[in-house]
Order: C-alpha cells, then structure tokens, then sequence
C-alpha cells in the first residue's frame, strides 16, 4: 500500500465582527457541526473523467491523495468562454433509459471509530453500468485557538443576543471543508454560519444529517479554487463555552491510508450492492473526514460524506503509564536485578513482570527479581511491566534494557626485569574474556601512558628503549567495550641502571 503524505496545515484569523445575515436559517440545539463540501463544481467541470481516468484496474484501490492530484488540475481549469451564454433545451431520455446520477441513492453521510477498521457502504443504482468510486483525504479536525488566550481549551465563551467572527483559511486543492461547534451548556442557542471570506451575501449552508456527535450540520457547494470562510457564532439566550473545529479534506494529502473494495462497482438498475470502505493509520482521540466520489458512465459525480472517531481507542480506564519501570542492580551473572513499577495515572492497579533476554521472553521469568545466569552474557535484559485495573483493562512499558557483560581478566608482563640505559624493554599484554575482546588498553609505565593496540587474540605490546635510570611501576588497564567489563593488570616492577 502507498501511503499518502502528511495532512497539510491550516490557518485562522479571529476576529469579532457582524457581517451581513440575510436569509439566515435558524437552528437549535446543543451541538452544531457545518460541512463545507467543495464538491457541486466537480461534475460540471469534468472532473468525474478525470478521477475515472486515474483509477488503476484492480479490485482494490489505496486511495492516495497523489493520485486526484490531476483531477483537480482539470477542475481548477478555467472554462471556454463563448460569445453569449444560451441556456440549454431540456432534454427527454430516451424510452428504458434512466439517469444514472439522478436515480443513484447512496448516503450522505457513513460514520466510524477507531484508528482503524471498516465500514460496508450500500448503494442503489438507477440503471445499469459501471460506477467507478474515489475519495479525498482523510482530514483531522483542527481547534480554533482561542484569541484571548491561545492555550486555553476553548474556542470562546458567548451569551444572550452576540456573534463572534472567525476567518478561517483551509488548504489549497480543497473537496471537503467541515466545521463543527461543542458547547458546553445543553440549554444555549447558537448557531453556526458560513459565510464567503468578504462576509457578503446570506449564508450559504443546506441542512444535511450531522452525525453522532453533532444536532446538525451544513454543506456548501462551491468552487474548487474557494478556501477562504468567515465562521460565525450567534447566540440568543444563555451563556456558553465552544470549541471550534475545522477540516479541510484535499486531493493532495490524507492521515492515515484507505481503500475502497470494489473501487469499481459493475451495477444493474434497481438492485441493492454495497461496497467496503476501510481506512488504517489514523491517530487516537481525534475525528477525520473525507468525501468518498461516484464516477458515473454519463460524466456525474455524487459524493458521501465519511466521518470517523477515534476518540473510543483510549478509554478512560485503561492505565496509562507516565514514568518507565527501572532496573537496578549490577547485570553481571549470578547478580540479581529488580524492577519496579514506574508510576502510572491510575490507581487501584494490579502488577505483573515478564522478563526478557534481547526481546523474547524467557520462560518463568514472571517476578519482579531476576537472577542473571551465564546463559544472559551478551545479551540485553529487561522487563515488561503489566498494569491491570479492577475492571481489567490492561497496559504494558518496558523498562531501559541492561546489557549482561562477559567479565575480562588483564595480565601484564616483562621481556626484562632489570635492563640498563637505552637497552630495549617489551611490554606485553593480554585481556582474557569469553566475549569478544576489542580496542586499546592502557599500558603505564611510572608517570608515562601508552595505548596499546589488541589484536584478535587480545594481545599486544609496547617496546620501549628511553627509560632513565631508575625503577618503574608497569600496569595495563583494559576499558571494556559494549560486551565485555573492563579488568586492570597486577603491577611488575622495572629497574633501569646505567
């Protein structure tokens, strides 16, 4: 599966103002959620070709938002101009015939949670053919800051007879723009408008079905190029807070990956089918939308909305761990670790351990002691912590794994106890282990250090031939390495005459 790029980035200007509301609709309840779908210009700018023209012939399409980037190129096109509109005689079809996209019943709106999973669409076709399926970008929904305080929780508090403005700018390429509006108090009466960017004219929304979460929702159908709207929030009775969300569902990039299975659905009139739309990769406690499009033989698309909640896949019971379980102790065979818990933001929890050597569990390790054996050197060790609520949620962490070292043992040696001046003297050296040994040690003779290369053996040596007269004190240390404990040598005595 290809998986699309990053969802882009949106702005918001907030400002306070009245623009005009003539032919406002007015609506109660106690949630709001308007979508913006930028999907009536499609059809006639011959999108449905483009899309159709896009999909690969396979059962199975991953819905990339790369792959409608030319469709909306040719929606974005300007149309040919002719020297004077002329308004088209309607037309009969012919006897036995129906209109594909007028007799076509799909749902408006299709929901789902989870950060992953599935939904089976049914659809009805008024005639037979082919309905080749596509979809914009899953979108997340995004806050409105709160322009008195940008890290508060709410978009704004609003009561009795007021209005708050907000612009709102949405990515470019746009196919689906949602705004949705929370409030805090069931009894306030708000209602949420759209507006063109300038503020002119009457809001522009038609009532369609909100959703599970939402009293109501809008969608506006406007041109492809649009992705600039003023938001406003009135209010007629009491005080409220709201948080305001928008989404803006592009060609361009998606959360998450989607598939549609069939992408190509072979109909007959009047006969009930369905097909599956599934989506993976999305992030928890958050809600995304997209626009699933029919492609029909005649050139006509129709769309259904999809709007999916993650916010199920973190229940507020589950444990939830804020500091990692530790091991203390010296990791070294016959030594024994212990680690503990961590700390979580639950409480009430129940406790269990499964210790692990390099990430496979090690069979009857289950206690909060382990005991290290020569088997372990080499290897990392560590713990996976499992916490349990009474009502038997379940949630683990690993603590930082420790490396159980193989020990190393260094000796140090003399050609010559006693040498006179400017005679030559050989050190050598030699760090013994049962794992690998590599590096440097460190080779002192009285107040002078030299390093020493070890070969694959793990030896070396150092030949000196100016040493002064007098006595000297010869050692080696052995650093370690990532396997394998450092050791320093016993001390030889040297004696230079003259």
């Amino acid at each position: 599966m290809n998986r699309p790029a990053q969802p882009e980035t949106h702005s918001v200007s907030l400002q306070r103002s009245t623009p005009p509301l003539h032919g406002v609709l007015h609506r109660r309840g106690v949630a709001a959620a308007v979508t913006v779908a930028l999907l009536a210009a499609l059809a006639p700018l011959g999108v449905v070709g483009a899309f159709a023209d896009e999909l690969p012939p396979a059962a199975t399409e991953v819905l990339s938002p790369e792959a409608d980037a030319a469709a909306l190129a040719a929606a974005s096109a300007p149309a040919p101009t002719s020297p004077a509109p002329t308004t088209p005689a309607p037309t009969t079809p012919e006897p036995g015939t129906a209109d594909p996209a007028a007799d076509f019943v799909a749902p408006a709106l299709v929901t789902g949670t989870g950060t992953s999973g599935s939904i089976t669409v049914p659809v009805t076709p008024g005639a037979t053919g082919v309905v080749r399926i596509t979809a914009s970008g899953l979108a997340p929904g995004v806050p409105v800051p709160n322009p008195d305080d940008p890290a508060s929780p709410i978009t704004g508090s609003i009561s009795g007879i007021d209005q708050q403005s907000f612009l709102v700018t949405l990515p470019a390429s746009l196919v689906l723009s949602r705004f949705e509006i929370e409030l805090s108090n069931p009894a306030a009466d708000v209602d949420l408008l759209i507006f063109g960017a300038d503020g002119v004219g009457g809001p522009v929304g038609t009532a369609v079905e909100p959703g599970p979460t939402a009293s109501e929702a809008q969608e506006v159908f406007v041109l492809p190029s649009v992705n600039e709207f003023r938001v406003a929030v009135r209010s007629f009775g009491p005080a409220t807070d709201f948080v305001l969300r928008t989404f803006g569902s592009t060609v361009t990039s998606s959360a998450g990956t989607q598939t549609v299975t069939p992408f190509e659905l072979d109909t007959e009139a009047g006969v009930p089918t369905n097909y599956t739309y599934s989506w993976s990769g999305l992030a928890p406690n958050s809600v995304f939308v997209a626009a699933i499009g029919y492609a029909f033989d005649a050139g006509v698309t129709q769309y259904t909305t999809v709007r999916i909640d993650t916010t199920e896949d973190t229940a507020p019971a589950t444990p939830v761990n804020v500091v990692r379980p530790v091991i203390t102790g010296k990791a070294e065979a016959g030594r024994t670790l212990r680690v503990n818990t961590g700390e979580w933001a639950s409480a009430d929890l129940t406790f269990g351990y499964q210790w692990q050597s390099d990430g496979v569990d090690i069979p009857g390790a289950t206690r909060a002691r382990y005991r290290v054996t020569d088997a372990d050197r080499g290897s990392a060790l560590s713990a996976l912590v499992t916490a349990r609520t009474p009502e038997g949620a379940v949630a683990g962490s690993p603590a930082e794994p420790v490396v159980v070292k193989y020990a190393s043992e260094t000796r140090v040696w003399l050609s010559r106890a006693t040498a006179s001046v400017g005679q030559k003297v050989t050190i050598g050296v030699k760090v013994m282990s049962d794992g690998p040994v590599t590096g440097t040690v460190d080779v002192r003779v009285g107040d002078r250090h030299f390093d020493v290369m070890l070969n694959a053996r793990g030896y070396g040596q150092v030949t000196l031939t100016d040493l002064a007269r007098g006595g000297y004190r010869v050692s080696a240390a052995y650093a370690g390495s990532d396997l394998v404990t450092g050791s320093m040598s016993g001390a030889e005595r040297l004696r230079v005459t003259r």
